[in-house]
């Protein structure tokens, strides 16, 4: 997720991610992505916090500057007996997933790196990146289309190797689910091993690369549950093992209606609201992006790439030259193209109200 808004914001990945330890940050998934954007992955010296000293000290200055100022902030609980119930935190109304999203977006895009001044080179951060651009050049072999191609590289592979065996009756079978194309029919892929790739924000599909072609499989029975994620749907079947077990002749299928028709825990209600928050961005499920042609695809680049252009003066003969596309084609809107976080109004939250 941290990539596709990369990219959606950019329009280009970056050369290397430093990153730590942990198990996430080794699985298969981000090893692929990184091997197909040409990404080199640094993982940092364990217990060595100072390999990681930038990152630390923008979590500091973000506590420091923002999270210590919110209304509710539990520091004033040092000295209770100053407290009034007027200015007694666990009164006051704290911040939904939604709106802290929106606050962090808005402290580091507009306030941070708009607004401040860095000690470290005095210059605004935005303006110290336009002019290491200008002197260092723009790497435009970094940029990348935010389209269905790069959506698909960040779909995260099925448990076990990550592949499935096609049955030419039933499909591939993910988590006791059964997902279906028209391409798994074809004779000449009965019983063959296809990687197989799920949509963590949408239920009913998968994803399978059969002969270098991306397929996408429907799974007949969440398909009216399409606007469940997939950690709604771990929470339903917990349940529903656990009514299977007392009731041992009971339909699988009844009992998961049964189940996706009650109210899920709250953890799980809050993926919901997440990717309600994500959708108009093209953040979330991939069948919520509009597809569309090539050129259209490729609008996201062209206008990134036509913005650095400008700000280089380089002629657009230059452009043509170094990268072989034609003119954009007509129709290539707003529309086809992700929302920006910067488009939407942050400054109305409950930012700055100290105790």
């Amino acid at each position: 997720m941290a990539i596709r808004s990369m990219v959606a914001l950019h329009h280009r990945v970056p050369d290397f991610f430093v990153l730590d330890n942990g198990s996430e940050f080794r699985s298969h998934a981000l090893r692929r992505l990184c091997r197909l954007n040409n990404i080199n992955v640094d993982y940092r010296p364990a217990h060595e916090a100072r390999f990681g000293a930038v990152m630390e000290r923008l979590f500091d200055t973000t506590n420091t500057e923002l999270i210590h100022n919110l209304v509710g902030n539990t520091k004033a609980l040092r000295y209770v007996r100053t407290l009034t119930k007027s200015v007694d935190p666990i009164h006051a109304d704290h911040l939904t997933f939604v709106e802290l999203h929106g606050l962090l977006e808005y402290f580091f895009f507009q306030e941070y790196n708009r607004e401040s001044i860095h000690p470290a080179h005095d210059h605004k951060p935005e303006e110290y990146a336009e002019r290491l651009f200008r002197e260092m050049g723009r790497r435009l072999e970094r940029l990348r289309p935010y389209d269905m191609t790069f959506m698909l590289q960040t779909l995260i592979p099925v448990s076990k190797g990550g592949t499935r065996e096609i049955d030419p009756r039933m499909g591939v079978t993910v988590g006791g689910i059964w997902y279906w194309t028209p391409e798994f029919a074809e004779r000449r892929n009965a019983n063959k091993k296809v990687e197989v790739y799920v949509d963590m924000w949408d239920i009913c599909v998968a994803y399978a690369l059969i002969n270098g072609k991306w397929c996408r499989c429907v799974s007949s029975l969440l398909l009216q549950f399409r606007a469940l994620t997939r950690l709604e749907l771990r929470y339903a079947f917990y349940t529903v093992r656990l009514r299977l077990k007392s009731a041992p002749s009971a339909n699988f299928e009844a009992v998961l209606a049964e189940v996706l028709g009650e109210s899920l825990p709250p953890v799980a209600e809050a993926t919901a609201c997440s990717r309600e928050f994500y959708k108009p961005y093209g953040l979330a499920s991939i069948s919520d992006r509009p597809m569309v042609d090539d050129g259209v695809l490729m609008a996201g680049v062209e206008d990134a790439l036509e913005d650095d252009l400008k700000r280089l003066e380089v002629p657009r003969s230059v452009h043509d030259a170094s990268n072989g596309h034609e003119e954009r084609r007509e129709g290539s809107g707003e529309q086809d193209r992700p929302r920006k976080f910067a488009e939407v109004d942050f400054k109305n939250l409950p930012t700055r109200n100290p105790l």
